[in-house]
């Protein structure tokens, strides 16, 4: 459930247990996650990175990813409901943009 929504963007925002993580999926609108407190491991095409506190990654609408699996951390996200387009704008500025 959204913390919040205007217009074409929702925020979220969700706390996770050490251990806990959410499975491979993906969404119909490009994702901002901003990682809040701890570390967020982020695991898309074979390969898993880990987002410290501070990061924001952007991932493309319709990209199969997974989030968690370590330590607690928290995280913001947001979801854009448009068509990725490969551009991301302001809401993506200064963040890792993942293909």
């Amino acid at each position: 459930m959204a913390l919040s929504r205007v217009g074409n963007v929702q925020m979220t925002l969700l706390a996770f247990a050490a251990g806990e993580s959410v499975s491979e999926e993906a969404y119909f609108g490009d994702t901002k996650y901003n990682v809040l407190e701890g570390e967020m491991p982020l695991t898309m095409n074979g390969k898993t990175t880990v987002m410290r506190a501070g990061e924001c990654v952007a991932v493309p609408a319709g990209t199969l990813h997974a989030v968690g699996g370590a330590g607690a951390f928290k995280k913001q996200m947001l979801l854009q409901e448009i068509k990725s387009t490969g551009k991301y704008a302001a809401l993506d500025k200064g963040c890792i943009l993942v293909l």
